[in-house]
């Protein structure tokens, strides 16, 4: 694991280099890279600065680490946040979930690639929540190996998919954010080695091979 430290607007600039020079690493020996893209108040920042960076955007396709079930113009939507950020990627490899669609469903569009994520960038919520695997919820504890539904979500909306702990791990590099005094705490779990991943699910990416962890919090 690479532990990075930094004012918010370096943190930001140096995720979107770390996204773009492990996804040209990726294509070097595959013919495409998928992305696996969380929710956050950050995400935005960091995709407005990727899409500036030169990349074969033809090549990379985008999933969602899971999305809120609502109507896809809503502000809630991950879908809606990331596709107004990544205009250059073709509206096909930038894959949304629909209300007609299970989560099984949408694992199928990722299994129809390779089933499983190159790149994940995920955002620690204020509780070390990371998609939407809640600490202490059976979302955290889902053995399934793709996407589960979830309708009791401990924050709104209630209702949303997420990965799995199963599909995450899966990723060959993982990025983790924690920037905001109020993820203080969870940074704090995060590091605490007696704290397990069912308590802070930010804890997943210490089992993938390559991993950055970045906030601004010291």
């Amino acid at each position: 694991m690479k532990l990075i430290f930094g004012k918010k607007e370096i943190i930001e600039k140096r995720t979107a280099k770390i996204i773009a020079i492990e996804t040209l690493k990726i294509l070097k020996k595959q013919k495409y890279a998928i992305i696996g893209i969380s929710g956050g108040r950050t995400i935005p920042n960091i995709l407005r600065k990727l899409k500036n960076i030169n990349l074969p955007w033809k090549r990379i396709h985008i999933f969602l680490t899971d999305e809120n079930l609502v109507p896809i113009t809503s502000r809630q939507s991950n879908y809606r946040l990331v596709s107004s950020f990544l205009e250059d990627i073709p509206e096909k490899n930038i894959h949304d979930f629909n209300s007609q669609e299970s989560a099984s469903d949408y694992y199928k569009k990722l299994k129809n690639l390779k089933g499983k994520f190159d790149i994940v960038l995920l955002s620690s919520g204020k509780n070390g929540e990371i998609a939407s695997l809640f600490p202490n919820h059976k979302s955290i504890k889902s053995t399934h190996s793709g996407y589960i539904e979830i309708k009791d979500s401990p924050i709104y909306p209630k209702e949303r998919i997420s990965a799995t702990s199963s599909l995450i791990r899966k990723s060959k590099v993982s990025i983790l954010l924690f920037i905001g005094n109020e993820k203080k705490e969870a940074y704090e779990n995060f590091i605490n080695p007696r704290i397990n991943f069912i308590d802070c699910p930010a804890k997943i990416v210490n089992t993938i091979q390559k991993s950055y962890v970045l906030t601004d919090i010291n």
